[in-house]
């Protein structure tokens, strides 16, 4: 299992500034399970909390919870 990291953009909830962590076997696994909990509402799919610029851009995280049967 590896950890991708989702932000979000202006106009979606909960919006610029936030992040989910997503542990997944691949990225294409960790985009559905996304995809089933917030559809198209999210921003840009990174591979390390690093390349997400969690720590330099100061993001906050939402808790992933994934959805019922994901």
């Amino acid at each position: 299992m590896k950890e991708f990291i989702f932000t979000f953009g202006y106009g979606q909830n909960p919006g610029i500034g936030f992040y989910t962590a997503i542990m997944a076997e691949d990225e294409m696994d960790a985009r559905r399970l996304m995809h089933q909990a917030y559809g198209n509402r999210w921003a840009f799919c990174y591979s390390s909390r690093e390349k997400a610029g969690v720590d330099e851009f100061n993001l906050t995280e939402i808790p992933f919870n994934p959805p019922i049967g994901g």
